[in-house]
């Protein structure tokens, strides 16, 4: 295993990841992402009243790449075993499911008192990050079209794009330039409570956490 902590990390954007991908047909690389982006619009297209579209691509996407995976894994050496397949699947349910539980909570419950309190104290934040981020520009358009729908102020790109794929593993000592030998975040892999415990407690062997 390779020292340091950015050979324990997944591939960062720009990355090389090594592994056999000997096995990965040519028109499965180049076509599967165009193949899934129209597929998903064209489903979308003809079932827009569906209330449950979302969750139905997702769940569908997800399946779509792990049959692919299964058959045409891109590193042979990364295959999971049923039993961690598994306990990945249930860790997705499980988290989609406190989600929406979650989202109808705070819908039901949390949203008119919130909005009570913050009138009350006079805690509108909203117009300060409204200026701190420039997002006054994109809604700026007298007529907005497909060509300025996405024209964002520079600085709010900088402040909401850059940090979920550049900034925090940068911050944090975990982006990995060049090859990757080794993923995760120590010499093993974390049971399934010991994943839910990290915000609060982190296995012993983790070596890519600031200290």
């Amino acid at each position: 295993m390779a020292t340091g902590s950015k050979a324990l990390h997944s591939a960062a954007p720009g990355s090389t990841v090594t592994g056999d991908r000997s096995g990965l047909p040519r028109w499965l690389s180049i076509g599967l992402q165009p193949l899934i982006l129209v597929s998903v619009l064209a489903f979308w297209y003809f079932n827009r009243d569906l209330p449950a579209i979302y969750p139905l691509v997702v769940v569908s996407v997800q399946l779509l790449l792990g049959i692919l995976e299964h058959g045409y894994p891109a590193r042979r050496d990364w295959m999971q075993p049923a039993r961690e397949k598994r306990t990945n699947i249930s860790i997705v349910v499980v988290i989609s499911i406190g989600t929406l539980m979650v989202a109808l909570w705070y819908s039901a419950l949390l949203a008119a008192p919130l909005s009570s309190v913050r009138e009350a104290l006079h805690l509108d934040i909203w117009p300060l990050v409204w200026r701190a981020s420039g997002h006054g520009a994109h809604h700026s358009f007298k007529r907005p079209g497909a060509i300025n729908f996405g024209a964002n102020h520079p600085l709010e790109m900088f402040l909401l794009v850059l940090p979920s794929a550049i900034v925090w593993d940068r911050l944090f000592g975990t982006s990995a330039e060049g090859p990757i030998f080794e993923a995760g975040t120590g010499p093993t892999e974390p049971s399934l409570w010991a994943k839910v415990m990290m915000p609060f407690r982190e296995p012993r062997d983790t070596a890519i956490a600031p200290r």
